[in-house]
């Protein structure tokens, strides 16, 4: 669906002031609050803010999100070997849970001969996986978000709710010790956050890069996983810094 000229506008809007109100909305545009309600569930489903009572909240910083298929050819050797790394912790698991990202698609690629159940979000996972003789792919359903080729939204997270997963595996946009692992955007963020909630073992992904950087919103603290994956990149000073905090590191190396 094409957003009409209001529907932009009030992006604009709210990538500038960060919070809308809907009696404010209405106001400016000389509409029904019933009509700007309705622009903004729109807008929602494209990923741009996220529904309050009486108004929006922003869902992300668009100046700095990347799309997935530019992330794919980012840090393309330590990512490799940080999925190397993961699939090393996959052992006795019957189901693995994998979100949308390049990492995470980096270990899908090395699940083809896996039996084992996965449940993702990513359309680019779950045709990675297609041709696999034996296993099955779990899809999960919602509104269909282009940047990240994936689903979010109220029915992903109720699709979760209702599984019991044994591992799993979470990209990250930011790694920081004041705000943990955070991505740029808030619905795939509550996504993350649902996806580690049901997993009895659970994981980041994130490249030397991500360190230090302090993503729009944080989808769990340091202290809420039982590891994070990343490459040599790292260096000393930050790897003292993570594992300081009591956070188990997994360290990869870069062509191994």
């Amino acid at each position: 669906m094409t957003l009409n000229a209001r529907q932009l506008e009030i992006a604009r809007l709210i990538q500038r002031v960060k919070q809308l109100d809907v009696r404010d909305l209405a106001q400016r545009f000389q509409i029904s609050p019933v009509t700007i309600r309705k622009d903004l569930d729109i807008l929602q489903m494209r990923g741009v803010l996220m529904r309050t009572h009486g108004g929006a909240l922003l869902a992300e910083d668009v100046d700095r999100t990347v799309q997935i298929d530019h992330r794919m050819d980012e840090m393309v050797d330590a990512k490799e070997s940080i999925a190397r790394a993961a699939l090393d912790l996959i052992f006795d698991c019957e189901s693995v849970a994998l979100d949308a990202g390049s990492t995470t698609l980096a270990l899908a690629q090395l699940l083809k001969q896996n039996e084992m159940r996965v449940v993702t979000n990513s359309l680019l996972i779950a045709q990675e996986l297609s041709a696999r003789e034996s296993g099955s792919v779990i899809l999960l359903g919602g509104t269909w978000r282009r940047e990240s080729s994936c689903c979010l939204g109220p029915d992903t997270l109720q699709m979760l709710e209702r599984m019991n997963i044994d591992i799993a595996f979470v990209g990250t946009s930011g790694i920081s010790l004041e705000a943990g692992f955070s991505c740029q955007n808030s619905l795939e963020a509550l996504v993350k956050t649902k996806i580690l909630s049901r997993a009895q073992r659970t994981f980041i992904l994130g490249d030397s890069s991500k360190y230090g950087r302090r993503a729009f919103s944080t989808f769990a603290n340091l202290d809420e996983v039982d590891g994070l994956v990343t490459d040599e990149g790292l260096g000393a000073k930050a790897l003292a810094e993570l594992t300081g905090t009591g956070l188990h590191v997994v360290t990869a190396r870069v062509g191994s």
